[in-house]
Formats: C-alpha cells, structure tokens, sequence
C-alpha cells in the first residue's frame, strides 16, 4: 500500500487496508491526516493524543492525556490545541473521505442535530447560561452542531460547528479573548445545519437528511431541504405546524387525531400532507404510537413510492447524533476538555472524531461498500430498509378534506 493511497482521501475502497484492531485503525487514520502536520513534533503528539483519548479511563485533560504518552508535562498536548501550525476543518475533509472509503452505503443516511455540552464556564469559547431539563437549572453550556453518517451497522460523527450564541454573536471583546476569528458570521444552529448538509454531501452519497429533535421542528430548515429536492425526515413535536393540501396550517397533533386511532402495540402511521412541485414528491407527517407513551412525529419530504417501510427505517434513526454522541463521551472523552478557545475547541472535536471513527470501525462488522466511482457524490440510492414491527400495520392514512383538520 502506497502512502500516497493513504493520504489521498478519493483512493479507491480496495487500495486500503481492513485492520481488525481500535490501534491499527487508529493508524490508518493518522496516516491519512499526517500531512496536515506541517513539522514532525505535532504529527507525532496528534497520534500521541489520538490513542490517549481511546486508552485513558475518565476525563482525558492534557495531563491525562500528557502522562500516557510518557510526557512529564501537558505543554505538549495543549500547544497541540491551540498553537501547533494545522487546520482541522482540513483533518475533518481527510475524516469525510475517509468515511466515503470504509463505510459507504447504499441506506445511509446523514443525521443532524443539536448537542447542548453543559458544564462550561463562561470563558470558555460560545458559553452561555442555558435551563436544562434533565437538571432544572439553569447551566453555563456550550452548544453545537453535529452531523453522523448513519447505516444499518454504524453510525460515524463525521462534522461539528460551534454556535455562538448572545452576547458571542456581536461582542467583539469577547469573541477575541476566545480566538474566535473576526471574519466568522455566526448563524444560528439552523444555518450551521444547512452548512454541515451541504458540506457532507458533497463529499458522500446519501439516502436521506435526517433532522433530530432539536432542529425538526424549524420551518425554514425543512422548506430549505425541500427547494433543493433533498430526501428527509425531520423529529418535530406535537405542536409543529404543517401546510395541507387544503391551504391551512394544523398542528401535527391535529393531524395526528384525524387518523384512525387503533389499538395494540406499537403502531406507524404515514398521513399525506400534500405533494409538492410537478407531483414527483410527497410531504407526509409519519406518526409512531407507543403503549404507554406519548406519540411521536416525523415531518417527511420523500420520493414519490417511498414506502411507509423506508420512512420507518428512517425515523429510527434520527437520534444516531445524540447516540453518536453518547458513546464518544464513553470511549474518547469527547466532552472532556479544558480548552477554552475556539481553535482549541474544533481541534480537539476533530481529533476526538477521528478517535470515535476508529473504534466504532473496529467494533462493527463491515458494512455494505459501494465500489468506487459506483454513485456520484449526493445521489440518492434506494434503501434496503427494514419492515414494519408486527403490530403497526397502520398503512398510508390521507388526509384530504377541510372538515377533518378541524376535528
């Protein structure tokens, strides 16, 4: 194997290696970013840095990470966040190719959302106090955009963008003792989602856009995915509204109670909204029911055809962010840091990342590749989805007339 089939992240699947091992992985990616590296020093404290985050127990700080790598002092890992001379929106484009060689495929889908990281002082890069459910208080947190690249096997965080929220947006002192660059137009978490969608799928074929919870309920991100003739389906709550085909908007709820109420296990339920432009699309609100438990909703944007299968095997998905998540704080620290500047912040994502991709590849069993040169970037195969649980043979519900919106 060539190095130049290492570094070049648009080699084919079959120039490279399928190591068994989190170490051998870890190698292969490193060798595949090393020429981000400008000097020797950094290239071999990033590799240094990459096994420390998926050997080290508990927080991986620069000390901890500093100490397995035989360093007496962490000056070497923190100059590696934040002074060493590489870019890691350059390192996350070589993770994103990487991702298009090992584990493509034909029903994957990209997953966004939005990930609070709460225990953040304020000087730390884009913190803000935010309440917290889960704790009942109000927190000083960081708040992101990820993006995951999800299969039927796996699911691989492949992007991430930090939101700045008020004061960050406008205040100029505060934003340069982060480091954050003068020239960066902050968005809010919609815009850093439609930036993610279209910087992944450049790069890797998809089947559909799936938005979590956090960010399904925003208008304007679906009618955006909807211009532009993109697949998705987006986690909305109950009062999300929805245009019908008899010009009104109802809640999701609404429309969820027009549908036949059946009784027994879990249940799916597709409900046509309307069709879109030249008749070639369908809007639909998909409904889950569950013994017990609150109904969930799903506004789609799909294919004429898509089966309520597909929709379902979708869906299911949705979460693979918060997931993705979830396990890179177990097994790479993802959230472990101490950095406070917005170069550290990104660098240490992307290294964090390239960790998690690593031992989620060891981990799983090999997924169904498409050859190279097989599909154009952003093409949209047909998924082999999964059928429909015993139990939730709802079918296709419609949705057509004025009098049962207002029921």
């Amino acid at each position: 194997m060539t190095t130049e089939a290492i570094l070049d992240p648009w080699s084919s699947v079959e120039d490279l290696a399928q190591p068994q091992e989190t170490a051998d992985e870890l190698d292969l990616l490193h060798a595949r970013v090393a020429h981000r590296f400008g000097r020797p020093e950094p290239r071999r404290r990033a590799l240094a840095y990459l096994r420390g985050l998926v050997s080290v127990d508990g927080a991986r700080h620069g000390q901890a990470l500093a100490a397995a790598a035989g360093e007496s002092s962490p000056d070497g890992m923190q100059r590696l966040l934040t002074a060493a001379g590489w870019d890691a929106d350059l390192v996350r484009d070589d993770l994103l190719g990487y991702v298009r060689q090992r584990h493509v495929h034909a029903a994957a889908a990209l997953v966004v959302d939005e990930v609070v990281l709460p225990g953040r002082g304020p000087r730390f890069a884009g913190a803000a106090p935010r309440y917290l459910a889960e704790s009942g208080r109000v927190e000083s947190c960081q708040v992101a955009v990820f993006a995951a690249y999800a299969t039927g096997e796996r699911s691989i965080l492949v992007d991430r963008e930090l939101c700045l929220p008020s004061p960050w947006d406008t205040d100029r002192r505060l934003r340069r003792s982060a480091g954050v660059p003068d020239d960066h137009e902050q968005g809010g978490s919609r815009e850093l989602a439609a930036e993610l969608v279209a910087r992944a799928t450049r790069r890797l074929p998809v089947r559909w856009i799936l938005l979590g919870p956090a960010l399904g309920g925003d208008d304007r991100l679906r009618a955006w995915l909807a211009r532009n003739d993109v697949a998705f389906v987006a986690r909305i709550g109950p009062g999300t509204t929805i245009g019908t085909t008899i010009g009104r908007r109802v809640t999701a709820a609404a429309l969820a109670a027009a549908a036949d109420r059946r009784q027994g296990g879990e249940a799916w339920a597709q409900i046509r909204v309307r069709p879109s432009r030249g008749g070639r699309w369908d809007h639909r609100l998909l409904l889950r029911r569950r013994p017990q438990s609150e109904p969930l909703f799903y506004a789609c944007h799909v294919p004429r055809g898509t089966s309520l299968n597909e929709l379902v095997d979708a869906a299911r998905r949705t979460g693979a962010v918060r997931d993705g998540v979830r396990r890179a704080r177990a097994t790479v620290g993802l959230d472990s840091y101490r950095v406070r500047s917005w170069t550290g912040w990104y660098r240490h994502m992307t290294l964090a990342m390239l960790a998690a991709a690593a031992t989620g590849a060891s981990a799983a069993a090999p997924s169904a590749a498409i050859p190279s040169g097989a599909m154009p970037s952003g093409a949209m195969p047909s998924s082999a989805a999964s059928s429909v649980a015993a139990g939730s043979g709802w079918g296709e519900v419609r949705f057509p007339t004025e009098s049962a919106a207002r029921r």
